[in-house]
């Protein structure tokens, strides 16, 4: 007779399935927490991107957009200040000094030329031109020709003179007669051009951005300079269908392109390399495996004693993550204390800091410490669409340009600095003093009549005169157009300041003048 086999230990053998129990939730919670990282990660780089993308487009659209408008307005000025059939040298003159402010704010314009066409060249900055070289043929004077009165983009190329890369958007002016009487071009500089999309690839290791020309297969702007001008990878080309799109290319890049708009041919690149995987590799096991029989050594001894504060903390980092995300910029992010990890905090709010001061530099002219041009826009831009009154005066001082000839541009600078601050000191709160560009400075009065703007600018046009310089021989003044808003858009209103400027101006100078009401 065989002997009863021996009871096995029930409570061992509870913990024996207690633990495999436990270890599936835990593998599946494990993998799963793995998996949605990394999905997690995926979605966040291609929403990035996307949004970094949609921003520089815009960038772009908004650049050509303005060196469109800048070419315009150098046709216009050449057919004011051309009277013959060839351009005089007082005339020369005279179109130089226009075209040196009309290029000033923009450092993508590398020349402004016109050839007439009976090939007649001028250009600034001025151009020596080898004997060989004929301006009717060459590919800016010809494309233009195509579509005469229109502004028209060529394709990239390396200056025959400068041998820098350019692209040139011209124009082919009609005479009175209807003929042709030339073209008028801007050379865009695609090193400065690219210098915008080294700018955007600096944070992230790796990454590079590229503007390409569908067309012609040439890549127009690149973060990596050397590669301006030169033929974009044909595999490449090939996947860039429909107005924009993402996808992973051979090397495993996650590409992201966007048209832009105005621009049919041209489309906006930007790779990142990436990886993602749904298939279970080794690396993965092997981290499932490890967190696993951690988990499993461990749970039972740290689970109950720091879930609290676990939960307590992951809910206060939550509030901080959300109450900085939810804070408009430039306004203080007041942090909650969060006990047992007060370095954390420290640092939390040290990056607040340093993004508010990252945030108001960005809209802070160097020079002046003023607000700067894009912030006066998105002021404007705001009070349009809350429909508020304001009032607008546009500032330029007098006889600047004389004042860096005669005493220096140091000279300019001081006396640019010192007028900004003595507005700052006169100004209420309710006028915003900011820098429009060169010696312009333009005030935004939210809070005031235009009356109370009158005599509030009236102050400080009249202590400006007042001032006493170092150099016996300098005297500032500047004069002042101002208009308060009834309706109409912003930008007109811009415009019927300016317009009372230059009636400033023409009436003497060193006055304001204010928006005719006709």
């Amino acid at each position: 007779m065989t002997s009863p086999s021996k009871p096995t230990n029930s409570y061992h053998q509870f913990v024996t399935y207690y633990l495999i129990i436990l270890a599936i939730p835990m593998l599946l919670i494990s993998g799963g927490l793995f998996y949605f990282n990394q999905l997690t990660q995926s979605n966040l780089l291609q929403a990035t991107l996307k949004a970094t993308s949609q921003i520089m487009v815009q960038d772009i659209a908004r650049q050509s957009t303005m060196l469109v408008a800048q070419l315009n307005m150098a046709g216009e000025q050449l057919q004011k200040t051309k009277r013959g059939n060839r351009l005089s040298n007082a005339e020369k003159e005279e179109l130089a000094q226009r075209w040196r402010a009309l290029s000033y704010p923009s450092p993508l314009i590398k020349h402004i030329y016109y050839s007439s066409h009976q090939g007649s060249f001028f250009s600034y900055p001025t151009l020596r031109l080898t004997d060989d070289y004929l301006p009717t043929r060459r590919p800016w004077y010809q494309v233009a020709l195509e579509l005469p009165n229109t502004p028209v983009w060529g394709n990239p190329y390396s200056d025959a003179l400068t041998k820098i890369p350019v692209i040139s958007v011209s124009k082919a002016l009609l005479a009175p007669d209807g003929k042709i009487d030339g073209v008028v071009a801007l050379d865009v500089s695609l090193q400065e051009w690219s210098l915008i999309f080294q700018q955007h690839t600096k944070l992230a290791n790796g990454a590079r951005m590229m503007l390409v020309d569908t067309q012609t297969g040439i890549l127009i702007a690149h973060s990596d300079a050397s590669l301006i001008n030169s033929p974009a990878d044909p595999k490449m080309l090939v996947q860039l269908e429909g107005l924009d799109g993402q996808f992973l290319d051979e090397e495993n890049n996650l590409v992201t392109f966007v048209s832009i708009e105005g621009h049919p041919n041209w489309i906006l690149v930007t790779q990142l390399p990436f990886s993602l995987t749904n298939n279970i590799n080794k690396g993965f096991i092997t981290t499932v495996i490890v967190m696993l029989l951690l988990s499993l050594l461990l749970f039972g001894l740290v689970a109950v004693i720091f879930k609290n504060k676990i939960e307590q903390i992951i809910t206060q980092l939550i509030q901080v993550v959300r109450l900085m995300r939810v804070t408009p910029p430039g306004k203080q992010v007041i942090l909650p204390s969060i006990k047992g990890v007060e370095e954390l905090e420290d640092e939390l709010n040290r990056m607040t800091a340093k993004m508010d001061k990252v945030a108001d530099n960005a809209n802070r002219d160097a020079l002046t410490g003023l607000y700067n041009r894009r912030y006066f826009d998105n002021q404007m831009r705001r009070l349009h669409d809350e429909q508020r009154p304001f009032v607008l005066a546009l500032v330029d001082l007098d006889n600047f340009k004389s004042i860096n000839d005669s005493f220096g541009h140091p000279t300019g600078d001081a006396v640019l600095k010192r007028v900004s601050a003595l507005g700052q000191e006169i100004l209420p709160q309710g006028g915003t003093l900011c820098r429009y560009g060169g010696e312009e400075l333009i005030v935004i009065f939210e809070q005031e009549s235009l009356l109370e703007a009158k005599l509030l600018m009236e102050a400080w046009r009249t202590a400006v005169s007042r001032l006493v310089w170092r150099e016996p021989a300098l005297s500032v003044t500047f004069s002042a157009g101002l208009g308060a808003w009834q309706g109409q858009a912003w930008e007109a209103l811009l415009q019927q300041v300016d317009d009372a400027l230059y009636q400033a101006k023409a009436n003497g100078k060193n006055q304001l003048a204010e928006v005719s009401s006709h």
